[in-house]
């Protein structure tokens, strides 16, 4: 019987560069999929945050032109999620009532800019009234509502969306 044996050629000097090339782009591909969707999969949170904060206010600023006075308050609740309260004032002055709606969870960074400086949205949040026969932004935190726009900043990874409420028009 033949006994089977390895035999080595002396002339084999291992891959070809077509064959190293050929290795390296199918890893680059598979990595740049990879690194595509994680980059994607991370950003969402931050857009479908920046899309409800921008729902919420317009509904404030639409509610605020009706029959009740409505004051929005953009915040962090005790877990960190970002949220929002919208209290309706009727016209005798009884708050008649309040909803809270989440609009991000604690992984997405909320920055607010009042025109002087930009800071992290905390527990006390921002609180904005638009006035009933225009919509123009009317107080902001209590105080009368100056020139410069209010931002928010949304962010998570490298998605970032900015908010900007006109002031003189109360736009969105």
């Amino acid at each position: 019987m033949r006994e089977l044996r390895w035999q080595h050629k002396t002339d084999n000097k291992g891959m070809s560069l077509v064959e190293i090339i050929v290795v390296i782009a199918i890893v680059s591909l598979f990595i740049g999929s990879v690194s595509y969707s994680i980059n994607w999969a991370s950003g969402k949170a931050a857009e479908e945050c920046a899309q409800k904060l921008v729902y919420n206010l317009k509904q404030a600023r639409t509610m605020a032109m009706g029959k009740n006075s409505t004051t929005i308050i953009v915040k962090k609740d005790e877990a960190g999620n970002i949220i929002t309260e919208m209290k309706f004032v009727t016209d005798t002055g009884d708050t008649a009532t309040t909803t809270s709606a989440k609009v991000g969870n604690k992984s997405v960074s909320v920055k607010f800019d009042d025109g002087s400086a930009e800071s992290e949205l905390g527990t006390g949040g921002v609180a904005f009234v638009f006035d009933r026969a225009s919509g123009a932004l009317k107080t902001l935190n209590g105080a009368e509502a100056n020139t410069a726009s209010p931002k928010f900043t949304v962010s998570k990874g490298r998605t970032r969306r900015t908010i900007e409420i006109v002031p003189i028009t109360g736009r969105i």
